[in-house]
């Protein structure tokens, strides 16, 4: 294992409680994650399995308590929001742990929601909410004040690869890895289903090659399908992420109980998480994690993309613990997104649209049935919120109106609003721009006039 940098010492946000509820905010934790069991215990055994045998070993499953361990993910997080903060001039976020005199969130963990999940309205660019939320609705992000998030689209007619080499040089690239460095892809593989209902297998063989040609020196694949699902590993087969990870010569990882170990993220950091979570240890020790999720329609939530796509990193148990995600409950299914993104900062996120999921997602069996259009587009950012906001804007510009996804603008999806409640990102229009020069003109300001809004 490479040395690393001793972790830099990143102030931890104070929570605020709920407007009127009185009292003071809870002290926050030394670093935001739990410590246990006490003692600690040996690291031996973490490495994730062969591509070519996935989920065979059984010496994983343990609850790993080492503050050295802590401490080199604390930096490690940090050094992926400074990608963040990077991409765009002065932009303000300050997630779990990292920034100095950061903003809390309301002690229900997401303020702007009303009892009914619909969004009080987006932050303007000074940090604060619109709306019914004002003055009670300002995102951590107020600090250094906002900036510009690009958001770049990528449009080919027959070309994949030119699509997404569109999208990258518009955005941040891939600069950002380092030769040695470990780079996490976490791949979208909810079901069996092919693409466009699982990450395209073109994709992770591509940005594999590009990670290793700028010195990546270990590429994990990894992700744990549905919670109810224990065939993460068969799914990964008939939807062709396990081989496009053997052609990657990357290690490929199903998020099972015993076959990774885990470290926790303490219910008192994610109170809308019963119990809390806990994350695989191989998430925790990669340098930088690469997006990789989907345009997809969700007949629960609406849409999954971006920010949704994390959820398939916390313990299948945690998951499925009742209050969790064993029912998709409304409006606490938007709080527990926003809080797994807390933990958890992709470097990049790639959001694959070139052929989307516009009705009945995310399986082909789920909703109404699955349609699908060929957009052509991929859209990429360090910024999941504005991601997911130029993911939204393509969506609707495609789904019918029976579709959630179009009931509502895209600051004004719920999901997006707890995002912009936790500083996960942008916070309104004004700080992002959609840039595509390669997409159809007309298509373009279709976007980017839903992506205002």
């Amino acid at each position: 294992m490479s040395s690393r940098p001793p972790a830099r010492p990143c102030a931890a946000p104070q929570e605020r409680p709920a407007p009127g509820a009185g009292g003071s905010p809870r002290p926050p934790g030394r670093l935001g994650w739990g410590v246990w069991p006490p003692g600690g215990i040996s690291r031996e055994g973490s490495k994730p399995v062969n591509p070519k045998r996935p989920n065979r070993r059984k010496s994983g499953g343990r609850l790993l308590s080492s503050e050295v361990l802590l401490e080199e993910f604390h930096a490690r997080e940090c050094s992926r929001r400074e990608v963040l903060k990077g991409a765009a001039v002065l932009l303000g976020t300050t997630l779990m742990g990292c920034g100095a005199d950061a903003g809390g969130g309301a002690s229900d963990g997401i303020g702007g929601l009303g009892g009914d999940g619909k969004a009080d309205g987006p932050r303007d660019a000074s940090g604060e909410g619109e709306g019914e939320g004002e003055g009670e609705g300002e995102g951590e992000g107020e600090g250094e004040g906002a900036g510009v998030q690009v958001v770049g689209l990528g449009w080919s007619e027959d070309d994949y690869l030119a699509a997404l080499d569109a999208a990258l040089s518009e955005t941040v690239g891939l600069g950002f890895v380092q030769p040695g460095q470990t780079v996490y892809f976490k791949v979208n593989s909810n079901n069996g289903d092919a693409y466009p209902h699982s990450t395209r297998p073109e994709l992770i063989v591509e940005m594999a090659r590009r990670c290793r040609d700028l010195g990546a020196e270990r590429i994990i694949v990894g992700d744990r399908s549905f919670w109810g699902d224990p065939n993460t590993v068969a799914n990964m087969r008939r939807n062709g992420i396990a081989a496009a990870a053997t052609q990657a010569e990357a290690e490929l990882v199903a998020f099972e109980d015993d076959t990774v170990d885990w470290v926790q993220i303490p219910e008192e950091r994610v109170p809308h998480w019963v119990g809390g979570y806990r994350l695989p240890l191989p998430v925790v020790e990669a340098d930088h994690i690469i997006n990789l999720p989907l345009v997809k329609t969700h007949f629960i939530a609406g849409f999954t993309m971006a920010l949704k796509n994390m959820l398939g990193l916390p313990h299948p148990f945690d998951r499925a613990r009742r209050g969790n995600l064993r029912t998709h409950a409304m409006p606490r299914l938007w709080h527990q997104i926003a809080e797994i993104n807390t933990a958890v900062t992709p470097s990049l996120n790639i959001l694959d649209g070139y052929q989307s999921l516009i009705t009945g997602g995310p399986n082909r069996n789920s909703g109404a049935g699955a349609t699908y259009a060929d957009a052509r587009l991929i859209i990429a950012s360090a910024d999941r919120v504005a991601t997911d906001v130029a993911g939204i804007a393509l969506l609707q510009t495609l789904s019918p109106e029976s579709e959630a996804v179009t009931w509502s603008t895209p600051w004004g999806n719920p999901q997006i609003a707890a995002a912009v409640r936790l500083g996960l990102g942008a916070g309104g229009p004004d700080e992002i721009a959609l840039v595509g020069p390669t997409a159809p003109a007309a298509d373009l300001a279709r976007y980017q006039a839903l992506a205002a809004t």
